[in-house]
């Protein structure tokens, strides 16, 4: 079985964020984030709980087994789900109010329907953010 540091590392990629991005959803800096991946440090549970809010498997970093069932759906890594927001946030600053809050979910909805943990190209997510900066 791979070691608690191994398996953070795994769901970091899996999450889609650098060592940087995962350390700031977590609370710490870069360096401990790093530590923690190579099993120099331990996390503690102020960290363990901002990571399973953002998306970790506690369960797997704890047994090596993943504990949640998707039931099929694509999961989307934060990074393309951030991408996805801002170009959501990026129309609806353009179009105002004549975007109504649920247009807006469904748009967000079908952009992250496009995307799947698979999902890794730079032109995914490229066409993603051309379409925040021009809003159509």
């Amino acid at each position: 079985m791979s070691s608690f540091g191994r398996r953070l590392l795994e769901e970091r990629v899996r999450l889609g964020l650098s060592q940087e991005g995962f350390a700031e959803v977590g609370g710490v800096k870069r360096s401990s984030q790093h530590l923690y991946e190579k099993d120099v440090r331990h996390p503690d549970a102020a960290y363990l709980a901002k990571i399973h809010a953002a998306g970790a498997d506690l369960g797997y970093l704890f047994t090596g087994r993943p504990s949640r069932q998707y039931d099929g759906q694509p999961v989307v890594p934060i990074a393309q789900a951030l991408v996805a927001y801002r170009a959501v946030d990026a129309f609806a600053r353009k179009h105002g109010e004549a975007a109504s809050q649920q247009e807006l979910e469904r748009l967000f909805e079908f952009l992250c329907s496009g995307m799947s943990a698979e999902t890794e190209s730079a032109s995914d997510l490229s066409k993603i953010a051309m379409l925040s900066r021009t809003g159509s």
